[in-house]
Parts: structure tokens; C-alpha cells; sequence
């Protein structure tokens, strides 16, 4: 396989959004546009990147969205319409990764930053509202195809064309796919949910999620 790779970069600042006649304001920072040249991710996101709810979004461990492009192709096809890179409101995307072989604690050298996977994106309303799909909510978490997440290591610029290469893989069994899918609907064995919570490279929310499961499971 080839080394994987950024195909594109998206960033965006939050603004009001409106959505038809009695659709009402929205606040998001969903809308990611894309840039061409080099972008600085520092240990707080991108620069011109941001999100309006920072309860839910953004934080140190959550500064770079990663999407898989092969996912486009399968998008475009289920939903008969072109839909641009970031159209998922991630921030890289990425040829050549996919939730299926990327881990949590992975870490990747990409242009002159160092990244760690710290979790799976969880998809919210935001996403079918941005692309006028209703069911698009439903369809991603059926999928799976969710995107990922990553915290700064080593602030740099990246840019598209940059490989992504990959320095340290240290939990090989947790994939993003097997993590969100034990997240959504609870069906991870004991060994799993153990192996989740001995996870020190997991997002702090993600990791307390497990450290609940454990205790429901344990008694």
C-alpha cells in the first residue's frame, strides 16, 4: 500500500448558519473550507480553525479531524451527490487510512507536526444539518465511517501532499472502528473494555465512557 497521505486541508471559523425559510440561526464551525499552502497545528488546533461549542468540540485532545477519502466515493454513491473534501468537517483528508487501521495511540509525523489518535469522532446533528441530508446522522453511525481525532504531540505546519508516517503504534488492538463501535452500542467483551481502560493515550471522556462500562460489567 502506499504511504498514506493528506489530500486536502480544511479549516473554518464558526458563523451563523441559517437552513430555510423556518430552518432558525445555527452557530457552528462545521463549514471547513479548504487551503491550499502550509498550516500551522499548534496544541490548541489549526490556525483559522475553531468550534463554536467547546463543551462538546475542540479542547487539547481533540485539535485535528482526520477523514478518510476513500469514504467520499461510498458517500457520493449512497447519497447520488457530490459532496467536497470537508464535507464531513474535518480538518485532513486523508488517502490510505480509514478507521479500520488506524489505533487509538497512534502516533504520526505529518509535514513538520507530530500527532497521536486520541479518539473516534463521535458524529452529531451538525453534520446532516451542514449537508441538508435528515437521515445522514443515522447513516454515518450505521457505517462507521466517522473520522478520527487527534492531540498535538509536536506543534508544525502541515500541507497537502504531506505523508503521514507513522512512529509509534502502542495499543494495536484498540482500531478507531473496534473503539466507537464498543462506544455506540455497548457490545465489547470484558478483555476489550479492559484493554480501553488501560489505555493512557485515550481522550479523557472516551477513557471515563470505558471506565463506566468496566464497572457495569465488573459490578
Amino acid at each position: 500500500m502506499d504511504r498514506p497521505t493528506v489530500i486536502s486541508i480544511q479549516v473554518g471559523m464558526p458563523h451563523e448558519m441559517r437552513e430555510g425559510e423556518d430552518g432558525g440561526n445555527w452557530r457552528s464551525g462545521i463549514v471547513k473550507l479548504q487551503v491550499e499552502g502550509a498550516v500551522w497545528v499548534g496544541v490548541d488546533g489549526m490556525t483559522g480553525d475553531a468550534q463554536a461549542d467547546l463543551k462538546n468540540h475542540g479542547g487539547s485532545h481533540r485539535t485535528v479531524l482526520a477523514y478518510a477519502a476513500s469514504h467520499y466515493e461510498a458517500w457520493r454513491k449512497e447519497l447520488g451527490r457530490e459532496l467536497p473534501h470537508g464535507g464531513f468537517g474535518e480538518n485532513m483528508t486523508v488517502a490510505g487510512l480509514t478507521e479500520e487501521n488506524v489505533c487509538i495511540g497512534d502516533v504520526f509525523c505529518i509535514g513538520k507536526a507530530v500527532l497521536q489518535v486520541s479518539e473516534p469522532r463521535i458524529p452529531c446533528w451538525k453534520i446532516p444539518r451542514r449537508n441538508g441530508v435528515e437521515d445522514l446522522l443515522q447513516q454515518i453511525m450505521r457505517s462507521g465511517r466517522t473520522g478520527w481525532f487527534y492531540r498535538t504531540l509536536s506543534e508544525g505546519a502541515v500541507e497537502k501532499g504531506n505523508a503521514w508516517h507513522l512512529l509509534e503504534r502502542p495499543y494495536p488492538r484498540l482500531s478507531v472502528a473496534l473503539v466507537y463501535a464498543a462506544h455506540r452500542d455497548e457490545s465489547a467483551d470484558r478483555a476489550f473494555v479492559s484493554s480501553a481502560v488501560d489505555c493512557s493515550a485515550m481522550s479523557p471522556r472516551m477513557h471515563d465512557w470505558f471506565v463506566r462500562r468496566a464497572a457495569a460489567l465488573y459490578g
